[in-house]
């Protein structure tokens, strides 16, 4: 009987080894697996930061177009107002009138034309301005939530790990 018990516990003492060695193991696969999620994920990190960066420079770009060419716009308008003016100015000093001036009438007329237009595209592209800024502000505060959703995914891996 004592060399069965010892037999019976040598197997048992085996299969525990066994047992022992699969569950390292797994351990093993689940540490390899947690390693390459967290490499992806700092690598979908880095990937994030970089087309953060690109987007913020393409939208720096594109205000500064407009604001550029908002300056020339309002630029051209103050050149067509002071012109009108110096008509308006000149044609009173004459002491003509707009009926004995067709060629000058017309020319104030179409003068004035030009100068609302270039008014309405000032206003649209003011307009067009603001829209990009409030585009500007939705999309930081998209990427806030995207680098808090990050953040709660990476504490949430952590605490798996």
């Amino acid at each position: 009987m004592g060399i069965s018990n010892s037999k019976e516990e040598e197997d048992e003492g085996r299969e525990l080894r066994e047992k022992i060695n699969e569950l390292e193991d797994e351990v093993k696969e689940v540490k390899k697996r947690r390693e390459k999620e967290a490499l992806k994920y700092e690598h979908d990190l880095w990937l994030f930061a970089c087309k953060e960066e690109e987007w913020k420079q393409d939208m720096a770009k594109m205000k500064m177009t407009l604001e550029v060419a908002l300056e020339k716009w309002k630029k051209l308008y103050h050149e067509i107002k002071l012109e009108l003016d110096h008509l308006i100015l000149h044609t009173l000093l004459q002491g003509e009138k707009c009926s004995q001036g067709d060629s000058e009438y017309l020319i104030i007329e179409e003068l004035q034309k030009e100068l609302k237009a270039k008014e309405e595209t000032v206003q649209a592209l003011t307009s067009r301005l603001a829209a990009m800024e409030n585009e500007n502000i939705k999309k930081e505060r998209d990427i806030d939530i995207l680098r808090q959703s990050l953040k709660i995914l990476s504490i949430g891996k952590n605490a798996e790990i």
